[in-house]
């Protein structure tokens, strides 16, 4: 039989956690905000007159991973004239200028927005058209010059007239109408209002 004697019996408690339930997961020290971004975040891109681009759209979660994109979502172009998004988020350059996307979607009770500027340019050559290309009549006959813009972009562009040789033949510098002074060589020559100096028509003149 163990004995005590005069003195006090001291009990040491160890505190332990001993609980069966799991830990709580350690929260992100440094959440970021969640994102939505179209081309990776690019704020500009240039595509040529007729060309289709695949549009990449991302929305991603506050630890940044990418997560599926929720009902909702929508993007539109300011001038869908020059550019438009169809629904497989195609973007089509219909003409040449300038535009901006702007995309929106609600996740997790916010409003993300993103934008991108698109600008769409003209890869094609330009050429000219001349009717008629060269011009051969006799003093006194007049015929009409022409001038079109060739370019495939939708670019336009409007014309006036003058001669190299007002003497030789004249010609309205509003409507073209060209006419045979006397006889000798000059050229009628087309200035566009955007373009200026384009080239002209060959013309001689003859003897009536």
């Amino acid at each position: 039989m163990m004995r005590f004697r005069h003195g006090a019996v001291v009990l040491i408690v160890l505190a332990c956690s001993c609980s069966s339930e799991p830990a709580a997961p350690v929260q992100n020290a440094n959440p970021r905000p969640a994102a939505l971004q179209i081309m990776d975040g690019a704020t500009a891109i240039t595509i040529s007159y007729q060309q289709s681009v695949q549009l990449l759209t991302i929305l991603s979660d506050t630890l940044g991973h990418n997560v599926p994109m929720p009902p909702g979502f929508s993007i539109v172009s300011r001038d869908s004239t020059v550019a438009s998004v169809d629904g497989a988020l195609l973007l089509h350059a219909n003409k040449t200028g300038l535009t901006t996307l702007f995309a929106s979607v609600t996740y997790a009770g916010r409003l993300l927005t993103d934008s991108i500027a698109i600008a769409v340019q003209c890869s094609l050559v330009l050429a000219m058209r001349f009717t008629p290309p060269s011009q051969t009549l006799s003093v006194g006959r007049s015929f009409t010059a022409q001038a079109e813009l060739l370019s495939g972009c939708g670019i336009g562009d409007t014309f006036t007239w003058d001669s190299s040789d007002q003497t030789i033949v004249s010609i309205d510098s509003i409507s073209g109408f060209a006419t045979a002074v006397s006889v000798g060589r000059a050229s009628v020559r087309a200035h566009g209002k955007r373009l200026g100096s384009v080239g002209g028509i060959p013309v001689t003149v003859i003897a009536p």
